[in-house]
């Protein structure tokens, strides 16, 4: 077996391991709120999942009519993917439970709902996050889901459309949504921890960050002229 070919089945059983991790947070997701909850009778709950998956309907719709390659890229983890970005991707999905965890378990403990119009603030927010998500996708022809230097593809700095603005916009579609999901779920308590994914969204902001400044043509240069990483005039 030459280098490049066990390189290959390496990152062959990557995937396997990440798409077999992701359907098993998946179903944690949808089953351990309920359980936490004590009940399928929580509107909350579906209202956040009827709300996502509608969002991720639209984009998908969207961006395999007018972006397909983008999609395409984003099916699996390529060869050259950061080490450090695979124990992110591990982490990051058991923290996404964490928000509607502890909104059930608020809602089991007796802890009063927001009012019903909040869901339609979470609404907004939710909104706002994914089409900045699908804008971020559609300027960057380099949008895969992983981090690495992507010289197979002639990786090249992308500078136009919200990447005038902040240089990581993707992850700023993330800290919008994020916000959005105790209103959807109408649980004050759950903004205790929603912080939680966006502190670690901000470390893969970090480190990607460092990684292009060192390794990507260009990208120092590029950081010089837009400044902020995702929240302009502050980071």
């Amino acid at each position: 077996m030459t280098e490049a070919s066990g390189e290959l089945d390496g990152n062959a059983r990557l995937n396997r391991l990440l798409k077999g991790w992701a359907a098993v947070m998946a179903l944690g997701w949808l089953v351990l709120p309920f359980v936490a909850a004590g009940t399928l009778r929580w509107p909350g709950m579906w209202i956040l999942i009827a709300t996502l998956l509608s969002g991720n309907f639209v984009q998908r719709a969207y961006l395999s009519r007018h972006h397909p390659a983008i999609l395409a890229r984003r099916k699996s983890v390529k060869v050259g993917t950061k080490r450090w970005d695979i124990v992110w991707m591990l982490v990051a999905a058991p923290l996404t439970m964490v928000t509607p965890i502890v909104a059930g378990l608020a809602f089991h403990a007796g802890s009063p709902p927001m009012p019903w119009p909040f869901a339609l603030l979470g609404f907004v927010l939710n909104t706002a996050g994914g089409l900045l998500w699908v804008r971020s996708m559609a300027s960057n022809a380099h949008f895969e889901m992983s981090v690495r230097i992507q010289d197979d593809v002639g990786h090249a700095v992308v500078d136009t459309g919200p990447y005038r603005f902040v240089r990581h916009p993707g992850y700023a579609s993330f800290c919008i949504g994020l916000w959005g999901g105790p209103f959807l779920l109408l649980s004050w308590p759950a903004f205790a921890v929603a912080p939680l994914f966006g502190a670690w969204i901000v470390v893969r902001a970090a480190l990607e960050d460092a990684t292009l400044r060192r390794e990507l043509t260009g990208y120092a240069d590029y950081a010089r002229r837009v400044r902020f990483r995702i929240v302009p005039g502050v980071w």
